[in-house]
């Protein structure tokens, strides 16, 4: 094999949770576009549908969407057998879904707590553990969970998402250990501020001032876009990871470093 053709996911079955819009929307275009077939998973039964045919047209693979909620043990497993049900195999799991909320400590509610430890990380445990079935019986696997730089650089007012996404990179880290025996590797991907449907309100206007002082301190001197994950997207979805696993890719223009 090429050292190019290791990044080709050509006959690959890729799922991506909170496949309907944001990041999710754009991964699930990124693995069709490198050759991936594949299965978005969301609330949105509408939305999911529309991103399934932009990126049918747009790459010409095969895309198909299922609804499932991430919190809800049941609903996983159902679309896990749905999946297999369509495809017959699963190659690599995006666990993108994720929501936050915004918020003084002191003032967050155990629902609001609750709610983001819940589809951030338990969510995220649910789905794996119900793909990686078909993964450990296939003897090959790649799971790649969007974290955040928040895992380990803790800002006021999102304590909730702080501990979700730590919570979510040492998660990975012990997978890895307990997944690669099974040909399965397990990294996260893990972006700065990117402006998606999920953080634009606050880097636009309820937090403007305070990302425009975190801009100052990013050497490349600007906010990423989506297209700036694209790259690391198709290498841990990819064999050219093969020997990568436990690892948290940081995407992020240098701010981790400063």
């Amino acid at each position: 094999m090429g050292a190019m053709d290791r990044f080709s996911l050509a006959g690959k079955v890729a799922v991506v949770t909170g496949g309907s819009r944001g990041l999710g929307a754009f991964a699930a275009s990124v693995l069709a576009e490198a050759g991936a077939s594949v299965a978005l998973l969301g609330r949105d039964e509408g939305a999911l549908q529309t991103v399934a045919a932009d990126v049918i047209a747009a790459s010409g693979c095969q895309a198909v969407s299922f609804v499932a909620e991430v919190t809800d043990s049941a609903s996983v497993d159902l679309a896990a057998q749905q999946v297999l049900s369509a495809f017959g195999r699963v190659d690599i799991l995006v666990n993108n879904a994720g929501i936050v909320t915004h918020g003084a400590f002191m003032e967050t509610s155990d629902a609001d707590w609750d709610r983001v430890i819940a589809t951030n990380l338990t969510g995220i445990q649910r789905v794996t553990r119900a793909f990686a079935v078909p993964m450990i019986a296939a003897g090959y696997g790649r799971i790649v969970s969007i974290s955040s730089l928040i895992a380990n650089r803790a800002v006021a007012n999102r304590s909730s998402y702080c501990a979700s996404k730590a919570g979510l990179e040492h998660l990975g880290r012990a997978l890895a250990v307990e997944l690669g025996p099974h040909g399965i590797t397990v990294n996260c991907l893990a972006p700065s501020a990117i402006k998606t449907d999920l953080n634009r309100e606050a880097m636009e206007v309820t937090q403007a001032d305070a990302y425009a002082r975190l801009l100052e301190r990013v050497p490349i001197g600007r906010w990423g876009e989506a297209e700036d994950l694209a790259g690391t997207l198709i290498f841990l979805a990819s064999d050219a990871s093969a020997y990568v696993t436990g690892q948290s890719i940081y995407v992020d223009g240098g701010l981790s470093i400063t």
